[in-house]
């Protein structure tokens, strides 16, 4: 027997069976095997329809069609049963055929920036799915269905016409992140509140009146946005998570719990004693002095009130081009929120402010952090996303306390060892830079909880954090990279 031969053959076999091909244009359609077309890349190239020959493509996985002109998905998609991953994304597409209901093994599906204007059943069917982007289109209803899809984990809807949130959004269990922004919705249902893992809930800018209480169920939030609501008044229990939760970032127009609600004022007491002693018994006398806290919420607060009693100060959203000078001489102050400003510098007198321990600059126009910084010894949190900083200054290794730090959408293009080196920091939020690799030494931080990193330009992450058992890490295509 010609073993030679054998051997060869079986070669031949086992690589007829695991060649793939990866297609870029409309030729490569033409001259291969179809069989062995695993993914297609058509991203803007001016399609507008989908190609026939993409429906005969039986063992296809990744179908790339964003950015194209395509007007109508044919219900031939049915016949993609093996996809995995499926972008539409920025064409003039009006209605989902109801057969995407047969791509049941589909992990993301982003349809985003068409014009679609409703949401068909049978899309809850596709009950692997993972990831959803219907951001940017016309729909108007949330089917009831979507509590079936049980493994989604981020849901985006934003910019639509939305009026309801279903109450069966609460039967998705392992959601984390859900953004239904810029819509319509008049309320939030309790049953929101069964979402035990999420990590990010946006709803700004729709005609929310009021906040379930069933929100401070929500153990592992980090991010809140209700911004430009209706809101009147905030639950005393969503108060008090939010006090109790330090790591919680609340976005909202005013200050809707009671007066210090979200940080209870502190008190300093001087007690001077006197004490007298007769034959049978003994007299004390205390006279005790409080010295008032205050939170300032506007600039007169500053001018009128005593800087050493002044230990919040909350002036998001008011305009400022730049920190007032007063700032820096509250020696006292623990809280400093600057958010939603035009501010452009931080001015190395930052540093005098010893005593805070939370700051938050994010959305703003911020391009460098001062080494200065580096005085800031108690700051437990730091947030200074939505701002166009390029570098981490090597400084902040020295902000020994932090445990919370936000750095998502800046510019950043690495992340530096020393950033490594913040043995106290939880959770790191860089999601929407310009990162392209991931450092081994991030696992220098044996505290590190939450690692954020989607939407940046990462193409490879080491060995050693992929296989991490501890670190949660948030990166679209982490399955792939690793």
């Amino acid at each position: 027997m010609n073993y030679l031969y054998l051997f060869s053959v079986l070669l031949l076999i086992i690589n007829y069976a695991t060649s793939t091909i990866i297609c870029n244009d409309l030729e490569c359609l033409e001259n291969n095997n179809l069989n062995e077309i695993t993914e297609v890349n058509f991203y803007n190239q001016q399609l507008k329809e989908i190609p026939d020959k993409i429906f005969k493509l039986k063992n296809l996985k990744v179908l790339n069609l964003s950015s194209n002109q395509i007007s109508i998905i044919p219900k031939e998609i049915g016949n993609l049963k093996n996809l995995r991953e499926l972008y539409l994304s920025n064409n003039q597409i009006s209605t989902i055929p109801e057969e995407i209901g047969n791509l049941i093994y589909i992990q993301e599906l982003l349809l985003n920036d068409n014009r679609i204007n409703s949401i068909p059943k049978n899309i809850c069917n596709i009950i692997n799915l993972e990831i959803l982007n219907l951001s940017n289109n016309q729909i108007s209803t949330i089917p009831e269905e979507i509590g079936n899809l049980i493994y989604i984990q981020e849901l985006m809807l934003d910019d639509n016409q939305i009026t309801t949130i279903p109450k069966e959004i609460g039967n998705i269990r392992g959601l984390l992140y859900l953004s239904i922004r810029n819509n319509q919705i008049t309320s939030i249902p309790k049953e929101i509140g069964n979402l035990e893992y999420l990590f990010q809930l946006t709803l700004w800018n729709n005609q929310i009146t009021s906040i379930p209480k069933e929100i401070s169920n929500l153990k592992n939030l980090r991010w809140l946005n209700l911004e430009e609501n209706k809101i009147t008044k905030i639950p005393k229990e969503v108060c008090e998570f939010k006090s109790s939760n330090s790591y919680l970032e609340l976005y909202l127009d005013d200050q809707l719990c009671e007066k210090n609600a979200f940080e209870p004022i502190i008190t300093t007491t001087t007690t001077k004693t006197t004490t007298t002693i007769t034959t049978t018994t003994t007299t004390i006398t205390t006279t005790t002095t409080i010295i008032p806290t205050i939170k300032c919420t506007d600039l007169k607060c500053l001018d009128n009130n005593n800087l050493d009693t002044i230990i919040e100060v909350d002036l998001s959203g008011k305009k400022l081009k730049e920190i007032p000078d007063k700032i820096f001489k509250l020696k006292n102050l623990k809280i400093l929120s600057l958010w939603g400003n035009q501010i452009t510098t931080i001015p190395k007198e930052i540093g005098n402010l010893k005593n805070l321990t939370e700051l938050s600059l994010s959305g703003n126009q911020i391009t460098t952090i001062p080494p200065q910084i580096s005085n800031l010894i108690n700051l437990t949190r730091l947030s200074i996303s939505g701002n166009k900083i390029t570098t981490i200054p090597i400084e902040i290794v020295d902000l020994i306390k932090l445990e919370f730090l936000n750095l998502s959408g800046n510019q950043i293009t690495t992340i530096t060892r020393e950033l490594c080196n913040l043995d106290n920091l939880k959770y790191l939020h860089l999601s929407d830079n310009l990162i392209t690799t991931v450092p081994k030494e991030i696992l220098n931080l044996k505290t590190l909880l939450v690692l954020n990193l989607e939407y940046n330009q990462i193409s490879t992450i080491p060995k050693e954090v992929c296989e991490s058992s501890y670190l949660e890490i948030y990166l679209e295509n982490y399955d792939q990279l690793c």
